[in-house]
This record gives C-alpha cells, sequence and structure tokens, in this order.
C-alpha cells in the first residue's frame, strides 16, 4: 500500500509540475503564429481562388476552391485548439477558441448537408461560418496573433 501511495503521489507532483511550466504567452503566441503562419496563405489563396471562380461563374472551381478553404479551417482550428493556453491568456483566449468550435462545428454540419445532397443548406452553414467568423481578425490581433488573421 505504502508503495502504492507513493507513486500517486509522485504522478500528482509531476502532473502539478507539468502545469507549472505550461506556456508563456510569448510562448504560446510564437507557437500558434507560426501555425497559422502555414495555413492562412492556403485560406487566404482558396478565398481568392473560390471568388474568381464565382466571377466567372465556374461552379465546379467555386465548389472545390470551399471545399479546400473549409479543410484548411478546420485543420488550422484543430491546431490552435490543441495548443496549451497559458494561464494569464485564458480569460482573453476563452471567446476566440469557442467562436472556433462553433465555426467548425458549422462546418462539419454543413457538409453533412452537403454530402447528404441539400446544396441549400450547406450554402446558410456557410453563411454561418462566416457570420461567427466576423469578430475572429480584432479578436486575434488584441491576443497577439496577428499572422490568424484573415478575411475580410
Amino acid at each position: 500500500m505504502g508503495k502504492a501511495l507513493s507513486i500517486v503521489v509522485a504522478c500528482a507532483l509531476l502532473a502539478s509540475a507539468s502545469a507549472a511550466a505550461a506556456t508563456t504567452p510569448t510562448s504560446y503566441r510564437a507557437q500558434v503564429n507560426g501555425i497559422c503562419r502555414v495555413y492562412v496563405p492556403l485560406i487566404k489563396q482558396n478565398q481568392e481562388i473560390a471568388a474568381a471562380a464565382q466571377n466567372a461563374s465556374n461552379e465546379d472551381a467555386v465548389g472545390i476552391a470551399l471545399g479546400y478553404l473549409q479543410r484548411y479551417m478546420l485543420a488550422l482550428d484543430g491546431h490552435i485548439e490543441a495548443v496549451a493556453v497559458p494561464s494569464t491568456m485564458r480569460t482573453q483566449m476563452a471567446p476566440i477558441l469557442s467562436i472556433l468550435k462553433k465555426v467548425d462545428s458549422q462546418i462539419q454540419a454543413g457538409v453533412a448537408k452537403l454530402l447528404a445532397g441539400d446544396a441549400k443548406s450547406w450554402a446558410a452553414h456557410l453563411e454561418s461560418v462566416s457570420r461567427l467568423g466576423q469578430p475572429l481578425n480584432a479578436m486575434f490581433t488584441a491576443a497577439g496573433l496577428r499572422d490568424c488573421t484573415y478575411g475580410s
């Protein structure tokens, strides 16, 4: 029993030491901005492709670009959400992460509707994604995550 208790205590101490060694705001910003520098150019590129294809009335190209756009947005959001937020930034990051999760949910629901043959509902989900994401650029900038801004 004593050995088991020692192991439990050692694990608890290790866990608390890990929590205390959480990332600093500076390292968090550097890590998240680095992630964004990979995905944001791809997102912007596909936004431009979709807009150009829409102007050319090329529905297939619009659909392909929007598919890639959504794929990159989900990947970016997932990577951002996976980074441990320092305790001093949790209040600032909580609304951002909440919006990202809502956006992801709308993208996934929209794709499910599209796969079920309901393009009209998919379009409604895209509108919801756009509406939900509107405050993100200002929120990212305020959090020092300028490389994460995209869109209008």
